[in-house]
């Protein structure tokens, strides 16, 4: 198949909801069960499973706590559209509120030396229009063999992608066009950074994923290459308020069938569930010594229509994803938020704004459990609320 063949996206069927497979199994949700992709095997991650023995994890790991672990949450007024925060390299919180979206972002080390990771937060990527009322880019970058490659996805993606929309015109072109337009963006994101690595002495080998999750009018689409997710919690349709999760992405594994004959053809070999015995993910922005062996930068894209069942979106790099399944995941939060408005109810507190505090308390709390569950790596989550979703009237 080119790279254009099939030029719709892939609409996210209702069966992929359901379902879940257990945290231990790395590579969730590739199968046909959950309506995704169809005919792939079920794997499991070549990373051992850790399990928990430590509470203290901040002392332990992280050394002292930073001004951004001791604030639990701190609006961020961002000098460029392209929002992104930049503590130390250390840990990361942002907190931002649109008239109809609410968004939380933190980031934490863990037990790596350096924060690897990047993400990126575009709230009008396209100003309102007849056809346009909502057009917010979301992204989550999990860099690794240094944080190059993460941060130049922070600077290019954003502005790439916006060029590219506003040229494709209408939102009924721009609509028909997004496979072309994602798949541009991110080979000329790519094709940046590895001219600018070559440049270099010694060359840089630096490498990301990449997950970028546009909403336009009542639709969410997902972008990705690598291994870091989009998971939107929607409560399902039986009467009760439980919820199931939609994965909108694919973990690209070199254990993967396909990816795995395009390794192979190109010359490379798939050793210990890595590329050339290395690279853990199939497909990356940046990584020039394994361009040659069949690793990739061309996204898949999934499509979600918007009900009024669905909660909120996690992206997550896969720090977040070796502690936590899925469902896990998303009920974790849920009543994380829950646990937070109860506590600000009974203390009588009259916070000004409970709701977004509620969810910088969730996030916080899924990445600090992410790492007391010793996850081994980088954790950076983005919520997004989508339960307060106004469609145009």
């Amino acid at each position: 198949m080119g790279l254009y063949d099939d030029e719709e996206e892939d609409e996210v069927p209702v069966s992929a909801m359901g379902k879940e497979k257990t945290k231990s199994q790395a590579i969730p949700s590739v199968s046909r069960e959950n309506g995704l992709v169809d005919g792939e095997p079920t794997l499991k991650r070549s990373r051992q499973q850790l399990d928990d023995d430590g509470d203290d994890i901040f002392a332990e790991n992280t050394g002292e706590s930073t001004e951004s672990e001791r604030r639990r949450s701190a609006p961020i007024n961002a000098q460029s559209k392209f929002a992104t925060t930049s503590r130390n390299g250390l840990d990361e919180e942002k907190t931002e509120k649109s008239p109809r979206l609410l968004w939380t972002m933190r980031a934490k080390k863990g037990e790596r030396d350096e924060m690897q990771d990047g993400h990126l937060v575009v709230e009008k990527m396209i100003e309102a229009s007849k056809d346009v009322y909502r057009c917010a880019l979301y992204a989550i970058f999990d860099g690794h063999g240094g944080a190059r490659a993460a941060k130049h996805c922070e600077k290019k993606i954003g502005e790439i992608f916006e060029a590219k929309l506003k040229a494709a015109g209408d939102v009924t072109t721009i609509e028909k066009s997004l496979k072309r337009i994602f798949a541009d963006t991110y080979k000329h994101v790519d094709e940046l950074f590895l001219m600018e690595a070559r440049k270099n002495k010694p060359v840089w080998k630096d490498g990301t994923t990449a997950t970028t999750v546009l909403f336009l009018n009542g639709a969410i689409y997902a972008a990705n290459i690598g291994d870091s997710r989009a998971v939107v919690a929607r409560e399902k349709d039986d009467g009760t308020s439980e919820l199931c999760s939609i994965q909108m992405t694919i973990d690209h594994s070199p254990l993967l069938h396909d990816e795995r004959m395009r390794i192979q053809k190109a010359g490379g070999t798939v050793k210990d569930g890595r590329v050339n015995g290395l690279l853990e993910v199939s497909r990356s922005i940046g990584d020039g010594q394994f361009k040659g062996f069949g690793v990739i930068a061309q996204p898949d894209l999934k499509k979600l229509t918007i009900t009024d069942r669905d909660r909120f979106l996690v992206i997550a790099c896969d720090g977040l994803w070796k502690s936590f399944g899925n469902d896990e995941a998303i009920n974790y939060i849920r009543n994380e938020v829950e646990k937070a408005k109860k506590l600000d109810s009974f203390l009588a507190t009259s916070s000004p704004n409970v709701e977004q505090s509620a969810w910088d308390h969730a996030v916080e709390s899924i990445c600090a459990e992410a790492i007391r569950r010793k996850c081994g790596d980088n954790v950076s989550v983005l919520l997004v609320k989508i339960d307060n979703f106004v469609k145009k009237e």
